[in-house]
């Protein structure tokens, strides 16, 4: 057993006992969801997400353990990734895991081909999140499905907008690359 593997093991341990003695404390979620980022960290996916789905069955409120369990299942566990991710972006609408579970499965979408479920992602994230920095990522990655999925008309009005509430710089570098892919 290496150090790293040793303190992770001893971490969990202490969280675990924390979270035994005060099961009623309010921060049991974040508890919880640390011994669950120590299991994922140390590559121990069973365990990662039995922790995230007790998180989620306690707080089913909580985006960010619905993204987490989507993350451990990613790679065994696709079609599980997918409804994760999407009960994350159901539960509180708009939020940093909403965005980051919107783009987990805008990316598995988009690799497995499923274009329409891509481009509703992209739109979501652009019309939810406008102000973020990767805004004009979103539009090209958009722009890029509908040209995959055949829709090049809609592909060419969509590069010819120019979203008010992105940079100049970030749509100038979208327009360059929209104009490589249609």
């Amino acid at each position: 057993m290496t150090s790293a593997t040793g303190s992770n093991v001893q971490r969990i341990a202490s969280l675990k006992d924390f979270a035994a003695s005060y099961p009623a404390s309010r921060h049991n979620v974040e508890v919880l969801r640390s011994i669950g980022k120590a299991y994922l960290a140390g590559e121990n996916f069973s365990e990662a997400a039995t922790t995230f789905a007790s998180i989620t069955n306690k707080y089913p409120g909580t985006a960010e353990a619905y993204y987490l369990l989507g993350t451990t299942y990613e790679k065994q566990q696709p079609d599980s990734a997918l409804i994760s991710w999407g009960k994350a972006a159901e539960v509180t609408p708009v939020s940093a895991w909403t965005a980051r579970a919107l783009h987990s499965l805008m990316q598995h979408s988009q690799a497995h081909k499923n274009y329409s479920r891509a481009v509703a992602c992209a739109k979501r994230i652009i019309s939810e999140f406008p102000y973020t920095i990767s805004a004009a990522r979103f539009y090209e990655t958009l722009a890029e499905a509908y040209t995959l999925n055949g829709n090049f008309d809609e592909a060419i009005a969509l590069c010819s907008e120019e979203p008010e509430k992105n940079s100049s710089e970030q749509m100038s570098l979208f327009g360059k690359n929209c104009l490589r892919q249609t």
